[in-house]
């Protein structure tokens, strides 16, 4: 069965019955001009994706049934199912003919973003992705330095390994609800990024996961989080606030080393352990809340800092039965420990 001939003919008749529906809207309204331009807009909104036919032959996609087609300035996926590993949009742009292209419109019956399938495209501004797709591969969008903002829909369940690597230019992602882990070096990179919004269903926060946020401001960590991974924040140089929730039990190696705008912090009850360089290079950082829960701070752990109150919960006996290395860690022991504080 020839894939572009069906996928023609539907797109053909879905684009003649609403062609029919407008004209129908037309003689009741007795407005053509108006109805015209309604029906030749392209929305790009989820909930209602115009995909135009194909100019010409769409190119199929080997070993699925998805094709994609290039009107104006989008590049349009149809079809259904899964995108197959080992397809790579960017490598049929190598003579920059689609750099016009810059908006991706993914119709609705995908389910699936294949590993690497858009990385490299380093063009295109905006993607939008239908509610029908569910998996999204590692590193998927890797290095789309000019992709600026992106939705993630419901049925979503994780975000990958790399998936948002590089897009230097991405300032604004909204995850959905489903969403159960942020994979390492997800968005590693993002630089543009001011503001992310990490829904309640996210359990663990992967290595790198943040690594080079330059423009992350705050951070909230949800109730869910058990775990943040090492270096998950490191590098997010503008980061100047942190609510860590108490379900989080350790904070890994060089969890928030180099964010050098954190003044201070309180880490939770429920951690039992802080990472080797976990605030190393924190320059600005002044003051932290460690509670009686500690029970080892490892190397380098606030190394480099402007350490000079630690706010302890527990008694000077209790602070005295932490381990607490000496490789590193002078601003933390030299600073004044106030005990018995109550936050």
């Amino acid at each position: 069965m020839n894939c572009k001939r069906l996928i023609c003919c539907a797109l053909g008749a879905a684009l003649a019955a609403g062609c029919l529906a407008g004209c129908s809207g037309q003689e009741q309204q007795h407005d053509d001009s108006q109805s015209s331009v309604q029906s030749a807009e392209t929305t790009t909104t989820q909930e209602s994706i115009v995909i135009p036919p194909p100019v010409g032959e769409a190119n199929d996609i080997p070993d699925s049934d998805i094709s994609w087609y290039v009107v104006a300035n989008t590049i349009y996926f149809v079809g259904s199912g899964e995108m197959p590993d080992g397809y790579y949009l960017n490598r049929y742009n190598e003579e920059n003919q689609y750099n016009d292209a810059v908006h991706i419109v993914i119709a609705d019956g995908i389910t699936r973003i294949n590993a690497g399938a858009f990385e490299w495209c380093t063009w295109v501004t905006d993607i939008t992705i239908p509610d029908s797709v569910t998996s999204i591969g590692a590193h998927a969008f890797h290095q789309c330095s000019d992709l600026v903002s992106i939705v993630i829909p419901e049925g979503v369940t994780s975000i990958g390994a790399g998936v948002f690597n590089n897009c230097y230019s991405l300032v604004s992602i909204t995850l959905s609800d489903e969403v159960t882990s942020i994979g390492d070096i997800a968005f590693e990179g993002c630089r543009s990024l001011v503001d992310i919004k990490i829904p309640d269903s996210v359990t663990s926060i992967g290595y790198g996961a943040f690594w080079d946020c330059h423009s992350l401001v705050s951070i909230t960590i949800p109730q869910s989080v058990t775990s943040i991974g090492n270096a998950a924040f490191k590098y997010c140089s503008s980061l100047n606030s942190i609510t860590l929730p108490d379900t989080v039990t350790s904070i890994g190696s060089s969890a928030f080393s180099g964010c050098k705008s954190l003044v201070d912090i309180k880490i939770p009850n429920s951690v039992t352990s802080i990472g080797n360089g976990a605030f190393a290079d924190c320059k600005s950082l002044v003051n932290i809340t460690i509670p009686n829960s500690v029970a080892t701070i490892d190397d380098y752990a606030f190394f480099l800092t402007s350490l000079t109150d630690i706010y302890y919960t527990g008694t000077e006996a209790e602070w005295k039965l932490i381990t607490i290395s000496d490789v590193g860690n002078s601003d933390l022991i030299e600073a004044t420990i106030h005990y018995n504080y109550q936050p």
